[in-house]
């Protein structure tokens, strides 16, 4: 993928149904392709001019849009181009049930995902943030250490702090596996000291994390860390 818009359009003037095509053995068409190298935005942006709206919700082998792609490689570009003209393809899962949203927090790309954030609403069917599919997103956003989105998501949906997924895995579980997110300072009473105590943390350095070179005074990871635990005294039960 050249990104050469002017080869292709005379390619797609000879067949017009090239446009949505499959061209790869994994279902890809041309535009699945064009989006996942993160180039040529160009090029995304005349293709998706000559596809009617309904071609982009086209998939490939996982169920994947052209949109879900953007998502997975944080072509936030390619993502605005896509939902300005089908905003549907926000709420099309892929073959692991997950939407545009989680793919960007699996991937760490937050300025895709806060777009994806912004754009996706909580009142449209399926949704991302309800139940098991919202606390699989906040645990995601959690793992790729993306704390103040995280705290962003407790507050504007604050069952997830006390939801789990089908696996028995808590947000809090997720948090805790994250050092940075324990700083010293952070004030904690007696039952969220017996969490912190009985989540077993695992070092790790994740570079991807806003946050990586204030270990020590991460005022984010702490207010959620308080925030979650606060919910109540489910964690508990599920910890031991």
């Amino acid at each position: 993928m050249k990104g050469d818009w002017e080869s292709a359009k005379k390619m797609l003037a000879q067949d017009e149904d090239a446009v949505t095509a499959y061209i790869t053995a994994n279902h890809e068409t041309l535009l699945h392709r064009a989006v996942g190298t993160g180039k040529a935005i160009h090029f995304v942006d005349k293709l998706v001019g000559l596809m009617p709206r309904e071609a982009l919700a086209l998939q490939n082998g996982q169920n994947e849009t052209a949109l879900s792609v953007a998502a997975r490689f944080g072509n936030t570009k390619a993502a605005i181009i896509l939902v300005n003209k089908n905003p549907a393809l926000l709420q099309m899962k892929n073959h692991d049930g997950l939407f545009p949203v989680h793919l960007a927090a699996l991937y760490a790309h937050k300025e895709t995902l806060l777009y994806l954030m912004t754009a996706t609403k909580d009142d449209h069917h399926p949704s991302p943030y309800a139940d098991q599919s919202g606390v699989q997103l906040l645990v995601h956003v959690i793992v790729s250490g993306l704390f103040d989105v995280a705290l962003d998501l407790v507050h504007h949906h604050p069952n997830l702090a006390t939801l789990k997924l089908e696996n028995v895995d808590y947000p809090l579980k997720a948090l805790a596996r994250k050092a940075s997110a324990f700083p010293s300072g952070c004030q904690l009473n007696f039952w969220q000291r017996f969490i912190y105590d009985r989540v077993p943390v695992k070092l790790e350095n994740y570079p991807n994390n806003p946050n990586a070179d204030d270990i020590e005074n991460p005022a984010d990871n702490c207010q959620l860390f308080l925030q979650m635990s606060g919910r109540g005294n489910l964690f508990i039960s599920g910890l031991s």
